[in-house]
């Protein structure tokens, strides 16, 4: 050994390259070899791993940074064009004081060249023909006694805001439609404002006065030639409507490209409105019809509070105010610029932004959409100077006190201070435990009349406003969810690989496509509500648009309760409207009205039937539970008017006598068939209840997007032909594992003696192999119809079955004998003893009365001619058709089988006198087929079932995603190389290892992922989205049976870890697969060795890619658009539809080809009589698996076994290239042409003779093939 070792290492300095000499003649080490790191690179690589998580990550994010921020090009054509804008909004002429509705008709009438001579009297599409006031409700009228005028700003009064204010060059980040705001806050001369303007709307009626004449003065001048001014109303408040400027041509005007201002009308500090009239508990609006009279012998007059209108008024005064607080923080905080624009970039790509894409399926998460730097600052300072705490003076508040919260360093990376801020979101309800910053002393009011405010509270410094009044309580469970989600991923292990992909799902994918996102989704058009009369609630919210997403948003959370851990209102871009009279189109207003619904399940609760309300009174039960009574506590008249109609009266099983509501499972949404995840969509029937209820909004207007169940019931249109099959469906997966469980007691009972006929072994075990006993097929198996043959019941199909539908799959069970010395020890009497061991049985089963059903040993002896004869191979199994109609595959286990093919594989040392003869080549070979195949079947197949099964228990939507992926394999004909084991474990992997519902080593679903994923259709995209990025290479782990670290990483030897060189895929080999490791098959092969190839495995990137390109640009409406399958293949089979006994599965049925030939197309063909029953018998199945056993090494054969009517072929492209003719090519081979590629000056080479092999496909395929097509 050392001589070999010293040999290596003088091999290895052979191989190095020289030394350089310098001037001083000292060698040094060429650049090309590794340099040991120096004492400060050291320090720096510690640093980056303790501050950033590794240095990879830190130079990812170091990276990011610059991408999304100005470069500084432009910015000295912005301060230009400032400087311009300042110049020219000081210089305004003031505008005396007149009635609104004089002042709005003298600018409505002004013209768009005021001020500029005319040259030539040419039209101008641009030009605007007078300016409208954006009026707040309640609008001016001729009866009001107050004024509106026009004062200039001062020098002092106009001033940058926001990020570009702090530090352009650090903090201003982009918005998701590529463009940087500049915000520049005008203060409004105090002149213009009465100390009585904070009611009824005045102070806003004159801002937007204000604003109406600012926005007039742009028409004109060559200042605004090229600029667009347009009004910006946030969230579809008019309140809060603001000026953006934007070059009609940006690469030619005076603002950069990519820029736009945002011009604010603000209070000035020393404003006559005192700032006591903000607090939340105050009544700004103070008109009549909306007042309460008492009860009292003195009527006296009551005005409700005004928290919304207040705290509109209130943002009115806070820029300049955050303007001075986020200076502090940035001077005071090393590392808050580039902390806060990697919080900017994450709530981005999570639509916790404004964005004015124009894009199909671009939302905003509900108000958010002028949520700029401001809220995440605040955050910052939040974990860094802590927060007061506020006690309500009487002790009595419906908020909950929040734990003291450790203050963090000031000196923490950007990462660090990152994950702080994600730390507080996960963990802070801001609804139930209000914010209070630190920050002045004395505050304009006081502080605890919050606590009695419903919504969520964060109150910055200042103390005068709460910057989370605009943001409804289901966004901020959201954003919870997400903080969650992404400190789960960021708890990772860190290594290279795992750092770029970590980086990438936190900062670089975009999460706002809400298919992926949330595991209901709904849509709804905001028009389709009847207009009602104008309410308080409506004039305190601003404008009815935000009043009916506010009450839309409750009434669903108060409905769906404990169900939803998030509910979501999802808006379409806002965009900025002309400062003319508006003349939005249709087609504009209804995509501005189109408001989605997301829903995140709380998985232990969103599947219930019932809705428990609160315990009947006599008189509820004596009348109709859903009529309001007098003397209904508030309680129930709260539930009775949630629920309407839909509340009963009920009494259960204790005893409990109340009003509930319950939601009935449907029978059959496709001609009878049940859809089996239905519980998974009571929470969207919920949604779809109450907006018909009570916004009369009709049910076939309300859609719902996230399901892709359509492609797991048979195709709408084949009702007929299914016949009686169709109720069928709607026993799922239980009656034929009930089934499966009575077999299971039989053969029990028969192996015990209990019954008549016995077998000389006591039966230990049987056990489940198969998909459609762990829910995971992708259709339930039917059970089979009785035929009145005297045959049997299930002799002879029922002729009421359409030829097309006469497939009964059979399921895999194992039984274990107890071990014996009876058992032979050689390998062809093994065989003969299972068999005697299954007569046994099938005997047993036969001599009970009560057996109605088949039962038949099954003697494969195609599988021994095909190995020459040789007996050794597992080719006995008994068939077993229960009396109710399920159809078993029951094969025989002994141990001693894999030692005694073992001993063939590798025989004894012995001497042949003691071992006897060496076997035969061939009989090696099956020997070893023998041995994987039985490896496969006996042990790892049922404790693969055993896993999967427990996923099915521990993870709702884990089965429902698992049939999805497998359809869309299907349906891409890639089942035909990947088996189902292998998906199975794909999606396991994804849901343990990649999507929020960690599965912790108690077999339970943790929630330090942010909750788990609720949906089948949910977990389906996220597979996707998963697969479309993965490097099947490299291979994946799923820890199925133990979970030894927190990280959910099962334990591997040192020696195999998934980035070793021995468990990476070299490219070029030909059978090339997926590594699926588990702790049991630790080289991740099992399910693999068949493939999918080099090839399928890249395809299966690509069409997962294409299916999140058509889920994020709106084109997966109709799901089975995104599931039809590729017809480039070098030639197709058409297979004959009267042959396929599962053409009624397919996704593409031509209902024309059921009918029967004739004048009367509404006939189905005539039923074929006395079609014997064959258990899992499939022609086409069949035919393929002989093309793939004859032509695998020439062909890639593919084809959807859920009623796929034709079989793809692609060549070996290696084949098609000339070479020398030699003997025993292993193909059919013809000589090549002269126009063929071959090598010049060689004659007599061969190539694939493409037809012959296609004429020899087609005879094997007689009466089973209609014809062929060739593409190449």
């Amino acid at each position: 050994m050392g001589t070999k070792r010293k040999r290596a290492v003088d091999d290895e300095q052979k191989r190095a390259p020289p030394a350089e000499k310098t001037e001083e003649g000292e060698q040094t080490v060429s650049h090309n070899s590794h340099k040991t790191p120096s004492a400060p690179e050291i320090t720096q690589i510690k640093q980056s791993t303790a501050l950033f998580r590794s240095t990879t990550f830190h130079a990812l994010l170091t990276s990011l940074v610059p991408t999304v921020l100005p470069k500084a090009s432009t910015i000295p054509t912005l301060e230009k064009f400032l400087f311009d804008l300042y110049a020219h909004l000081t210089g305004l002429k003031a505008v005396e004081g007149d009635h609104p509705l004089r002042a709005a008709e003298r600018l409505a009438s002004t013209p768009s060249d005021a001020g500029v001579k005319k040259k030539k009297k040419k039209e101008d599409k641009n030009a605007v023909t007078g300016i409208s006031v954006p009026w707040t409700k309640p609008i001016p009228t001729e009866d009001v006694n107050w004024k509106v005028s026009f004062e200039p700003p001062s020098q002092e009064g106009i001033r940058l805001v926001g990020s570009w204010a702090g530090n352009a060059k650090s903090m201003c980040v982009k918005n998701r439609s590529g463009e940087w705001g500049v915000d520049l806050a005008a203060e409004m001369p105090s002149e213009m404002f009465q100390e009585k303007d904070f009611s009824n709307g005045r102070v806003f009626n004159k801002r937007a006065f204000f604003l109406a004449t600012l926005a007039s003065s742009f028409t004109s001048g060559d200042l605004f030639k090229n600029i667009e001014a347009l009004y910006e109303s946030p969230s579809h408040d008019p309140r809060r409507t603001c000026i953006r400027l934007r070059s009609r041509d940006p690469d030619h005007g005076p603002l950069p490209k990519h820029f736009y201002i945002r011009i604010i009308p603000v209070l000035p500090p020393n404003s006559p409105i005192s700032l006591t009239r903000l607090a939340p508990t105050q009544s700004n609006l103070r008109i009549q019809s909306f007042s309460d009279p008492s009860t009292s012998s003195t009527p006296q007059v009551t005005h409700p509070p005004s928290p919304a209108y207040n705290s509109s008024l209130s943002l009115t005064t806070l820029p300049p105010t955050l303007l001075l607080t986020i200076h502090t923080y940035s001077t005071q905080i090393p590392s808050f610029n580039e902390c806060l624009v990697l919080l900017r970039i994450w709530a981005n790509q999570r639509g916790y932004c404004p964005s004015f894409s124009k894009e199909k399926g671009t939302w905003n998460v509900h108000g958010f959409e002028d949520i700029g730097g401001s809220l995440w600052a605040l955050l910052i300072g939040v974990v860094i100077f802590g927060e007061r705490s506020v006690v309500s003076k009487n002790g009595v508040s419906g908020k909950e006190k929040a734990r003291p919260r450790m203050k963090v360093g000031k000196g923490l990376s950007s990462y660090q201070l990152f994950r702080a801020v994600l730390d507080l979101l996960a963990s802070r309800d801001f609804v139930r435990s209000p914010c209070f910053m630190e920050g002045e002393a004395t505050t304009p009011y006081a502080l605890e009349t919050w606590l009695e405010y419903e919504g969520p509270v964060l109150v910055e410094p200042s103390g005068r406003c709460n910057v989370l009044s605009t943001i409804p309580p289901g966004s901020l469970d959201l954003l919870r969810t997400d903080a969650q989600s992404t400190l789960f991923i960021l708890n990772r292990p860190s290594n290279s690989s795992v750092d770029e992909d970590v980086f990438g799902e936190v900062f670089a994918r975009d999460e706002r496509e809400p298919l992926g996102r949330f595991d209901a989704y709904l849509e709804f058009d905001l028009s389709q509500i009847p207009a009602s009369k104008l309410t308080f609630a409506e004039l305190d919210a601003g404008s009815r648009r935000t009043y009916l997403l506010a009450k839309i948003e409750r009434r669903i959370r108060d409905a769906l309760g404990s169900r939803a851990i998030a509910v979501v209102l999802l808006t379409p871009h806002n965009p900025p409207q002309p400062i003319s009279t508006p003349t939005s189109s249709p087609s504009t207003a209804s995509e501005i009205n189109r408001i989605g619904v997301g829903i995140l399940f709380d998985t232990k609760e969103a599947y219930r039937l019932v809705d428990h309300g609160p315990p009947a009174s006599e008189t509820s039960a004596a009348t109709s539970a859903s009529e309001t009574q007098e003397d209904d506590d508030p309680a129930t008249k709260a539930f009775k008017d949630l629920w309407g109609p839909k509340a009963e009266l009920r009494r259960f099983k204790d005893g409990r006598i109340t009003i509930s509501v319950v939601w009935e499972i449907p029978a059959s949404t496709v001609g009878g068939m049940m859809v089996h995840n239905a519980r998974e969509r009571i929470p969207a029937r919920i949604v779809t209840y109450i907006l018909n209820h009570h916004f009369s909004i009709p049910s076939s207007e309300i859609l719902e997007r996230s399901s892709f169940d359509d492609v797991l019931v048979p195709t709408k249109g084949v009702e007929r032909a299914l016949g009686p099959i169709a109720p069928l469906y709607g026993l799922g997966w239980r009656g034929k594992i009930k089934a499966f469980d009575e077999v299971v007691k039989r053969l029990k009972s028969i192996a015990d003696g209990e019954a008549e006929g016995s077998v000389p072994l006591g039966l230990v075990n049987v056990q489940p192999a198969s998909s459609d006993l762990r829910y995971t097929s992708v259709f339930p198996s039917t059970p089979l119809i009785p035929s009145t043959s005297s045959d049997g019941k299930f002799a002879k199909w029922s002729p009421a079955v359409h030829r097309n539908a006469r497939y009964i799959p059979a399921s895999d069970i194992i039984l274990q004998f107890e071990k014996s010395n009876k058992w032979p020890d050689d390998l062809p009497m093994v065989q003969k003893a299972k068999m005697a061991l299954l007569e046994g049985m099938a005997r047993g089963l036969f001599s009970s009365s009560e057996w109605t059903g088949r039962a038949e040993v099954v003697v494969d002896e195609s599988l021994l001619e095909l190995r020459g004869g040789w007996g050794g191979m597992d080719h006995v199994y008994l068939d077993i058709v229960s009396p109710e109609g399920y159809a078993f595959r029951a094969w025989v286990y002994h141990d001693r089988e894999a030692t005694l093919l073992s001993r063939i594989i590798s025989p004894s040392p012995l001497p042949s006198l003691l071992t006897g003869e060496k076997p035969p080549i061939w009989v090696v070979a099956a020997a070893k087929e023998a041995l994987e195949i039985h490896e496969k079947r006996y042990i790892h197949a049922p404790r693969h079932h055993a896993a999967m099964s427990a996923l099915h228990h521990r993870i709702p939507a884990f089965s429902h995603t698992v049939r999805l992926v497998k359809r869309f394999f299907g349906s891409w004909q890639l089942l035909s190389s990947i088996e189902e084991e292998a998906v199975e474990l794909l999606v396991a992997g994804w849901f343990i290892n990649h999507a929020s519902s960690a599965v912790s080593s108690t077999g339970t679903g943790g929630t330090e992922g942010g909750g788990e994923v609720g949906s089948g259709s949910r977990g389906f995209v996220g597979v996707m989205r998963w697969l479309a990025s993965w490097d099947w290479r490299t291979g994946i782990q799923v820890p199925l049976y133990t979970t030894t670290s927190s990280d959910n990483q099962a334990s591997l030897p040192e020696t195999d870890t998934p980035d070793s060189p021995s468990n990476t895929i070299n490219p070029g080999a030909i059978n090339a697969s997926w590594i699926l490791r588990t702790e049991l098959d630790i080289k991740g092969g099992m399910w693999t060795t068949s493939g999918p190839h080099v090839g399928v495995a890249d395809h299966v990137k690509v069409i997962a890619q294409a299916f999140v390109d058509a889920v994020v640009e709106g084109r997966a409406d109709d799901p089975k658009s995104v599931f039809l399958p590729s017809d480039t293949y070098d030639f197709t089979l058409k297979l004959k539809v009267e042959a396929l006994p599962r053409y009624l599965q397919g996704l593409d049925v031509k209902e024309e080809l059921l009918r029967k030939a004739g004048n009367y197309v509404n006939l189905l063909q005539e039923p074929v009589q006395d079609e014997p029953v064959r258990v899992d018998f499939d022609p086409a199945i069949m035919y393929l698996r002989d093309l793939q056993r004859v032509y695998g090494d020439t062909i890639q054969f593919f084809h959807d076994p859920y009623g796929g009517s034709i079989i793809g072929g692609i060549f070996n492209p290696a084949l098609n290239v000339a070479r020398p003719w030699k003997v025993l090519n292993g193909y059919s081979t013809r000589t090549a042409d002269e126009g063929e590629e071959r090598k010049k000056g060689k004659k007599g080479e061969i190539v694939l003779n493409v037809d012959g092999v296609l004429d020899e496909i087609v005879r094997m395929g007689e009466g089973l093939i209609e014809g062929a097509i060739k593409n190449i």
